[in-house]
């Protein structure tokens, strides 16, 4: 995400310690930006809007999981992998 920032032309001042409410909040006072998915829309409080990026950004999950849940994984990664077809995403 970082990279997308400075692809904009700025560099970020990331705050690690921010949690939902408070990001929400400094959008909403004009106090910076934040790349969140589409699906959010229906959630963003009133005075934000989604603009859609210029160019695609493409970003990396990675995922923690205790041992011996191994089943839950593998049935989060099929199903992942399901949708990311499904969306022509691979």
């Amino acid at each position: 995400m970082v990279a997308a920032y400075r692809a904009a032309g700025f560099e970020p001042q990331v705050d690690v310690q921010a949690g939902g409410n408070t990001v929400w909040g400094n959008l909403a006072r004009g106090r910076g930006v934040a790349l969140i998915n589409a699906s959010l829309a229906e959630q963003l409080p009133p005075g934000l809007t989604l603009v859609d990026l210029a160019q695609p950004v493409e970003l990396t999950y990675e995922a923690v999981w205790p041992r011996g849940e191994r089943p839950l994984l593998d049935r989060s990664l099929r199903v992942a992998a399901g949708l990311a077809a499904d969306a022509g995403w691979v």
